[in-house]
């Protein structure tokens, strides 16, 4: 039996995607669809696919619309996808509002002035969060955490810039959506895997915070990659019908969170994350 035939989701730029999850975006893309790709990052050296697969970089500053609109003009995206952003712990206030806000205000702009079809957004389940209360079977019925009530700036900043997004659908042709995942890991992981395994090496396992009762969501990056793309190949599907889409059918002006379904007590995961990385460095003795 011949293999499916590819997607085609015409010409896409990722936006962070040298980024952990914004090269993965770009490696599912080259492998499973036929689309003409583009990267744009603050810088493009390093996540790169070999020259031979096509794959266009462009090193550009998303706070800045006259870097950007000249990008947009060269890689002429009918597909947009967004993942740039400060790490979630070490960046100040000042950085977190310049490129989550102020960036991504950019970026709609510059898809505005460009003809671009489609604009997915990474946001973050924590926009619904307020760092205190607990979240339990959650769902985009939930209120975003308004800023006077956030603890968390960074969740704060993806709030508004996820509003932004999706207040700038059919803004008169562009569709837009936002896809929340929670907690990513996987190949390339800078975030959760370093850290818990950091405190395995300094023999600090033996300390807990709590009764380790709380669950907590996770989520593989390629599963939060492969969201995007279907985000998009909905957007598009979208642009394409002249009559409105049922309800049910709707992905633009909607925000999707994105988990495993398989929620955990942290420390399990971080005892499987652990064990994990140990085995594939040769060693079963923890």
């Amino acid at each position: 039996m011949a293999p499916p035939a590819k997607r085609n989701l015409g010409n896409v730029l990722i936006i962070g995607g040298c980024g952990f999850l914004g090269h993965h975006i770009v490696n599912l893309l080259h492998d499973t669809y036929t689309s003409k790709i583009s990267v744009l990052d603050l810088s493009t050296t390093r996540n790169r696919r070999p020259d031979s697969d096509g794959v266009t970089y462009y090193d550009g500053d998303i706070t800045s619309i006259s870097s950007l609109v000249p990008i947009f003009e060269k890689a002429k995206p009918d597909v947009v996808i967004h993942t740039a952003s400060p790490t979630l712990m070490g960046a100040g206030h000042e950085l977190y509002r310049k490129v989550n806000v102020d960036g991504t205000a950019c970026v709609i702009e510059a898809c505005q002035k460009t003809g671009v079809k489609a604009l997915v957004y990474t946001s973050s389940a924590s926009v619904i969060h307020d760092t205190i209360s607990d979240l339990k079977n959650a769902d985009e019925r939930w209120p975003v955490v308004p800023p006077h009530a956030q603890h968390e700036y960074y969740s704060q900043t993806k709030a508004e810039a996820e509003a932004l997004v999706l207040a700038a659908n059919r803004s008169p042709t562009l569709l837009t959506c936002s896809i929340r995942p929670a907690g990513i890991f996987g190949e390339g992981d800078v975030q959760i895997l370093p850290p818990i395994l950091n405190v395995h090496y300094t023999n600090r396992t033996g300390f807990q915070l709590g009764d380790n009762t709380n669950l907590f969501d996770f989520t593989y990056v390629v599963n939060v990659a492969h969201a995007h793309l279907l985000a998009a190949f909905g957007l598009l599907a979208t642009s394409r019908v002249s009559t409105a889409v049922l309800d049910h059918e709707k992905v633009d002006g909607e925000a999707f969170f994105h988990h495993e379904l398989l929620a955990c007590v942290f420390l399990g995961f971080r005892a499987s994350g652990v064990g994990a990385c140990w085995e594939q460095e040769g060693d079963g003795a923890c």
